[in-house]
């Protein structure tokens, strides 16, 4: 994100499989969220833990 800009929400459309559906509806219930929170939360991990392997592989080389 540009400094200075307030961040976009973005409306994305995920294509899942019944079963795991199934498990995120579970995960999000058991952890008292709704399945949009849970799944905003995962993706939200994933993408961090990713980036951080990128930076890790370029030695810091992103902006």
């Amino acid at each position: 994100m540009a400094r200075g800009k307030e961040p976009v929400n973005q409306r994305i459309s995920v294509a899942l499989p019944d079963s795991l559906h199934a498990l995120a509806k579970v995960v999000a219930v058991a952890r008292e969220m709704t399945l949009a929170e849970y799944l905003r939360a995962a993706i939200e991990e994933e993408v961090s833990r990713r980036e951080a392997e990128l930076r890790r592989s370029l030695g810091e080389g992103l902006p």
